[in-house]
């Protein structure tokens, strides 16, 4: 049996108020809205052997079940992370929550202004904000640093969408000011997301760049402003490496965003029991996935005796069969992106986008903007010679002392290729960059 190490549980999909961007949107708030043999699931869970626990919803504040689940999971050990919308989040469920041994806190909020606050049904921008300053004067800044050792750990959550991404400068020195240092952004690009129903919030792809060209603008200032906030971006891991060549050290990715959960030792607990290899019902719609088919083979956690025998069920089966097929005919049509990017690409150990809602080149444009950048620096530094000072001699691996008086080209050229970015091995190249921003080496 497969080792399932971990999982993201709908505990509550009730919301106040309704997300309009919720994949658990008003057709899938039925009766099972929270589910009542709680200690049966939270044992088919021990007995898989599950190391993480992340809760969506809905609200899991609103759960009636969440304080006694938190502390069941800190008796076994699991690490655990909650995203609530923060209109519950009081002085008081924040110290429950503290107490019961949540790890981790995300706060959705997707706008600074009042009238911008508009993914969520109603008003709520004061009441978010007055939690947050009220925990951060309750309990001190401590728990929204970065690496805290304080737990929980507070982050913030944010969605460019086409009504607030102008508002991105204004919106993180806010959150600033009253502490954060977090900031989780995610987007609404795809055409084939469900998100695409809510067309006040969606941009076409065609409109990315100059998206991303304003975000740039941004990232620019707050880097240089604030050194200690750190900016977790849901896009191509090279593109988050090219910011942080550009601006500083500010900005990261996380391999949950960047790697198919799917293939991560993961599943999807919905709060009826039912159990997917991820959250399937973003695609609705999708090419190349037969979502119908895929229901028929029901699979609810009543059904097993733990939540590992989910990974070798038909309807697991049946996910990843469509996926690998999903990826050839991908391939196959020259559009799951220029192909010769992803074989060159220095970080594509960290990268395996899904095939069924990131298909078309332009899904992946922030890739080509980023090897665009490297090659034009390429072509500035070929020539440069690489110098280690003597300080340095004792720190650097034995690839690096081989390369010393050498040029960069000299140092990063690999032979046979027939184009430009096949010929240069870019994870050396990135990594003379590096180390040369950390003056370990020089170019001279």
């Amino acid at each position: 049996m497969k080792h399932l190490k971990q999982i993201s549980w709908d505990i509550s999909k009730k919301s106040n108020p309704q997300n309009k961007c919720c994949y658990n949107g008003k057709k899938r708030t039925d009766k099972y809205s929270e589910p009542d043999n709680i200690d049966s699931i939270l044992e088919k869970i021990y007995k898989s052997g599950i190391e993480a626990v992340y809760f969506l919803g809905g609200n899991p504040l609103i759960s009636k079940n969440m304080s006694y689940v938190l502390s069941e999971f800190k008796k076994q050990g699991i690490v655990t992370n909650l995203v609530t919308n923060g209109t519950k989040l009081t002085i008081d469920v924040f110290e429950k929550l503290k107490d019961s041994g949540l790890n981790e806190l995300c706060v959705n909020f997707d706008g600074i202004e009042e009238n911008s606050i508009s993914i969520h049904r109603k008003d709520k921008y004061r009441l978010i904000i007055n939690n947050l300053k009220n925990i951060r004067e309750k309990f001190g800044e401590r728990y929204f640093l970065n690496n805290a050792m304080d737990k929980p750990q507070i982050s913030i959550s944010h969605t460019i969408t086409n009504q607030n991404v102008d508002s991105f400068l204004h919106f993180a020195r806010r959150l600033y000011q009253i502490g954060a240092r977090s900031i989780n952004l995610g987007f609404i690009f795809n055409d084939g997301n469900k998100k695409k129903k809510n067309k006040s919030f969606n941009f076409c792809c065609r409109k990315k760049e100059n998206i991303l060209l304003s975000l740039e603008k941004a990232f620019e200032i707050l880097s240089a402003e604030y050194k200690d906030m750190i900016f977790n971006i849901e896009l191509r891991p090279v593109y988050i490496k090219y910011l942080n060549m550009k601006y500083g050290d500010n900005f990261r990715y996380k391999t949950s965003y960047t790697k198919c959960m799917a293939h991560q030792d993961f599943l999807y607990l919905e709060a009826n029991g039912d159990i997917h290899p991820c959250n399937v019902y973003s695609m609705s719609g999708i090419i190349n996935f037969d979502l119908d088919r895929y229901m028929n083979l029901e699979l609810n956690i009543k059904d097993v005796n733990c939540l590992s025998e989910a990974l070798s069920h038909p309807r697991f089966e049946l996910f990843h069969n469509m996926y690998e097929d999903a990826k050839h005919v991908d391939a196959t049509n020259q559009t799951f992106v220029p192909i010769i990017i992803c074989n060159n690409c220095f970080v594509k150990e960290d990268c395996e986008p899904c095939p069924f809602q990131f298909y078309a080149r332009e899904h992946y444009l922030e890739c080509e903007i980023a090897f665009e950048y490297y090659i034009d620096l390429y072509d500035k530094i070929r020539d440069k010679i690489i110098v280690i000072p003597e300080d340095s001699v004792y720190i650097l691996d034995l690839q690096f002392s081989r390369i010393e008086s050498k040029t960069v080209d000299e140092a990063v050229k690999k032979s046979g290729a027939i184009d430009l970015i096949g010929s240069v091995d870019w994870k050396t190249f990135q990594r003379i960059l590096s180390l040369q921003k950390k003056g370990l080496i020089n170019l001279e």
